[in-house]
């Protein structure tokens, strides 16, 4: 992040141009939220200040306290835009070469998610930690119903999916489940490793196997008449 190019930023007139000062508030929060998720790469949450991710932006603390009133705060907002990331991910397609039963839809998922922690420490502190405030777990619980909702509609977009009593919280239930292993795994050793991936499907698997049978009938895909030859 260049310096120069912030303090240019701060120091331009707001009336350069229409709208400057909600830009430049945007621009503020989002170098507070890169140096928050930089600085928690490397370093334990509880030993962050938001006077030195203030420092390390190169955002006054005035502005910093402004944009959010205290670091968790900050974090929070950090937590939301990781439960964005992790939803993208989960949301990409699976492929019908990779995917023989709806099993192997959970397993892709928990591989996607699994491989997106290893990448990115500093959501594993926020999101699986055993650190993060309550506030912070608790958006992360919200975005896990998204979460087992993309599962959900996934397995509906391959297979046949039955209906039976709160299926939708089911898939929130498996989503928490494969979340604990995950975040064991970083409690006790400070990475998402193999072993606790593979308990993680197994557990999953195991439970919404509760609810569905191994096989379910494929959802039969009609052909778009365009691409259809002549």
């Amino acid at each position: 992040m260049n310096s120069t190019e912030k303090d240019s930023d701060r120091s331009e007139p707001a009336a350069a141009q229409p709208g400057y000062t909600q830009a430049r508030g945007r621009a503020r929060r989002q170098y507070l939220l890169a140096s928050a998720r930089e600085i928690l790469n490397n370093k334990n949450i509880g030993d962050v200040s938001l006077q030195e991710i203030s420092e390390h932006a190169g955002i006054p603390i005035s502005s910093a306290y402004h944009f959010y009133g205290n670091k968790n705060a900050l974090f929070a907002a950090l937590a939301v835009d990781f439960g964005n990331e992790l939803a993208d991910v989960l949301a990409s397609p699976y492929s019908a070469d990779e995917v023989g039963c709806w099993e192997d839809i959970i397993d892709i998922a928990i591989d996607r998610a699994a491989s997106w922690y290893a990448e990115n420490p500093s959501a594993r502190q926020l999101l699986i930690g055993g650190k993060a405030s309550p506030d912070i777990k608790l958006s992360d619980r919200v975005n896990d119903e998204r979460l087992g909702e993309i599962i959900e509609a996934a397995i509906a977009e391959n297979f046949v999916l039955p209906e039976f009593e709160n299926r939708r919280e089911k898939f929130f239930y498996f989503i928490e489940m494969a979340d604990l292993m995950m975040s064991l795994s970083e409690i006790y050793h400070g990475e998402i490793r193999e072993e606790m991936v593979a308990e993680a499907k197994i557990a999953c698997k195991a439970y919404l196997g509760s609810f569905l049978p191994k096989y379910l009938t494929r959802v039969e895909v009609t052909p778009d008449p365009g691409s259809m030859p002549q």
